[in-house]
């Protein structure tokens, strides 16, 4: 009788009339022993006693048992190499989990490498390709893959607690910087601004034409004549940050000059301010912000990780337009095998984009030369796992540990 490393079985033996003990036993694999160990008892003077550590407290060491893990070598996640005769390297975030993993609970990776295509997805068989295809056919243990927990994968195969909770983006080489517009210069003005300029200027001009009649017909010593022109063009040089020859003596007008010069003033010293900071400032203007826009932009190829899930999405998708995204921007063109072969399309394509997992790209981008960004990105978060062939007694002790 073969007892799994997840069971918990118990016996029960009489110890007396009024006593029994329990021992528990397991089998680490097939092919070892049954494990027993002493789990508690009973008496009737003290009732039941038990262990106060968990299953995987009291469960820690696999005792060198080998494991079977399946993988498809993406740099961008993780790495596995090996000379010949010598131990595989694992490396990217999930194998330095798997790493710390085999070294805690004391266990041996038998690695597989899938080169049928990544994550997986249903052919037109109906079986599953790639990685998932491995854990249904019992091929391997466990994937060392970050794989999007899906419910039609969880009808297949069981995963690990969420591993990394990201979102999905679609990612483009950062566009170059914008070139020179003489545009620029009057951009710090929006048309509201300048109605609020003109406006200012019309009562200035008013109020100093009016301070100076008012002054000639009661006092009538006001040397300066100003007029609704003169005015004006007081006001008008004084917001071009000009001087005048003539200046009036009247307090009242003098009054109303310095507010002219102060407003201009306050006016030149924000319009400069915007006009240094929008041409110093490296502003990056994004071809598309959406999946609207980069379907009505068409000068871009949109890439999905080849046999995943997101194929399986875009292509039996109800939504329009992940449907048209699908027809002429993703199907008449090949898709990259890993992620790290789509970074590497990024950067050598600017009008490639990609679809992917967020976190992942933006832990991998320094990898390459060039600067990687996200045009789009989905509010929907999705969970990261390692999946379990289903019903795999180590999946606990590896969740626990």
């Amino acid at each position: 009788m073969y007892i799994p490393f997840d069971s918990e079985f118990l016996v029960a033996q009489h110890q007396g009339e009024e006593s029994v003990s329990l021992t528990e036993g397991y089998q680490i694999n097939f092919n070892l022993p049954l494990k027993v160990d002493s789990f508690g008892s009973w008496t009737s003077a003290q009732g039941l006693k038990y262990p106060e550590r968990s299953l995987y407290c009291r469960r820690n060491n696999l005792n060198g048992t080998a494991i079977r893990v399946g993988y498809y070598n993406d740099a961008a996640t993780n790495i596995v190499s090996a000379e010949e005769g010598t131990r595989p390297h694992v490396g990217g975030y999930f194998g330095e989990v798997w790493s710390t993993l085999e070294e805690r609970i004391n266990f041996k990776s038998i690695y597989s490498e899938n080169t049928d295509g990544a994550f997986g997805v249903v052919g037109d068989d109906g079986n599953w390709t790639g990685l998932m295809g491995m854990l249904i056919r019992n091929e391997v243990d466990i994937a060392m893959q970050s794989m999007t927990i899906t419910s039609e994968r969880y009808q297949f195969v069981d995963f690990t607690m969420p591993l990394i909770r990201s979102s999905t983006s679609i990612m483009i080489r950062k566009p170059s910087r914008r070139s020179f517009n003489w545009n620029n210069f009057l951009r710090p003005f929006s048309n509201e601004l300048w109605l609020g300029v003109i406006i200012c200027m019309i009562i200035l001009t008013f109020s100093l034409s009016a301070t100076f009649y008012l002054r000639r017909m009661y006092c009538a010593d006001e040397e300066v004549e100003y007029d609704i022109m003169e005015s004006f063009g007081y006001v008008y040089t004084s917001f071009c940050q000009q001087g005048c020859t003539n200046n009036p003596s009247a307090v009242s007008s003098r009054i109303v000059c310095m507010i002219i010069k102060l407003t201009a003033t306050v006016l030149l010293s924000g319009y400069s301010a915007y006009l240094i900071a929008n041409l110093a400032v490296h502003i990056t203007v994004l071809p598309f912000t959406s999946l609207e826009t980069l379907l009505r932009d068409r000068s871009y190829t949109l890439g999905l990780l080849a046999n995943s899930y997101s194929v399986m999405v875009y292509k039996n998708t109800s939504d329009p337009v992940r449907q048209e995204l699908y027809k002429q921007l993703v199907e008449p063109h090949t898709l990259p095998r890993t992620e790290y072969l789509a970074m590497k399309w990024i950067c050598e394509n600017s009008k490639y984009a990609f679809l992917g997992v967020h976190d992942t790209f933006f832990n991998q981008k320094c990898t390459f030369d060039c600067r990687i960004v996200a045009a789009w990105k989905s509010d929907w978060r999705n969970d990261l796992a390692m999946p379990v062939a289903k019903g795999n007694p180590y999946r606990g002790i590896i969740e626990n540990t």
